[in-house]
């Protein structure tokens, strides 16, 4: 469960039996999705994690490459952070 300043909560839910790097990947897309649309639209921001190499145009996706999970750019599809290992405001 994943709970807001004013008390609301959401759930989060993987799949026990995927591979990890799944489970890891599908949670990462999961937070990111309550964070933008619950604390982020608001303020005008819907690109979290920011993309480093298109701040202003798209956040980054959680995605899988070689069986690890990783923020990458939609774009280009270039890796750019391990996920959990990157600042959320500065990957």
């Amino acid at each position: 469960m994943m709970r807001d300043a004013d008390g609301s909560a959401t759930g989060l839910a993987v799949d026990r039996y995927a591979p990890v790097e799944d489970r890891v990947t599908s949670a990462a897309d999961q937070v990111q999705e309550v964070v933008i649309e619950g604390q982020l639209w608001e303020l005008g921001q819907t690109t979290w994690p920011p993309c480093p190499a298109h701040p202003a145009r798209h956040p980054l996706q959680a995605a899988v490459v070689d069986s690890l999970a990783f923020w990458v750019c939609p774009a280009d599809r270039s890796v750019v952070a391990t996920i959990g290992e990157a600042d959320a405001h500065n990957p």
